[in-house]
């Protein structure tokens, strides 16, 4: 006999901010704190059927596939270089991700290589998929609390489906 999914506790969902205190690096994490802000008055953080965990990441390297243990479904948010208009959402599957290089990073060992590297120890989460919020053309210099006011509903609506999505019941009803 299957056990329903739903007496799974350990972060159902975990939206992880990626990104640095700093300049445009700092979009991941203002977009978690406003989203986390959203959800709260929504209600739908005190939801018994799903754990919702909020984290920020300063760069986190290879050190991000340790975040990732125990999550069932994993939305990352973060910053990308992006000629498309500054604000817009990219959104990435694990699939897509995986097919990346490079992706994300001037680091060096960004979200790509790493999550590369948890595909081939097999320890990447059932979901994952990457927010990423397009800097624009100018990048650095844009206004990064306006970048992130203008993704935030995109965000939020996407992040609300899936929260949605997640508490259905398992069964149709008879």
């Amino acid at each position: 006999m299957q056990k329903n999914n739903r007496s799974r506790k350990l972060s159902d969902l975990k939206i992880i901010g990626i990104g640095s205190p700093f300049g445009a690096d700092a979009i991941g994490w203002i977009l978690l704190d406003q989203l986390q802000q959203q959800l709260t008055q929504a209600g739908l953080l005190e939801q018994e059927k799903l754990s919702i965990c909020f984290a920020k990441h300063d760069r986190p390297g290879p050190a991000l596939l340790e975040y990732l243990q125990g999550s069932h479904c994993v939305i990352l948010l973060d910053a990308l270089a992006s000629e498309q208009t500054a604000g817009s959402v990219i959104e990435l599957s694990l699939a897509q991700l995986l097919q990346q290089e490079g992706l994300c990073s001037s680091h060096g060992f960004g979200i790509a290589e790493t999550l590369a590297l948890g595909n081939v120890l097999g320890i990447l989460p059932a979901e994952l998929i990457l927010l990423g919020i397009a800097m624009g053309a100018a990048g650095i210099q844009q206004n990064h609390n306006l970048i992130a006011k203008q993704a935030l509903p995109q965000i939020e609506q996407r992040i609300m489906a899936m929260v949605s999505q997640k508490l259905k019941p398992d069964f149709p009803e008879r």
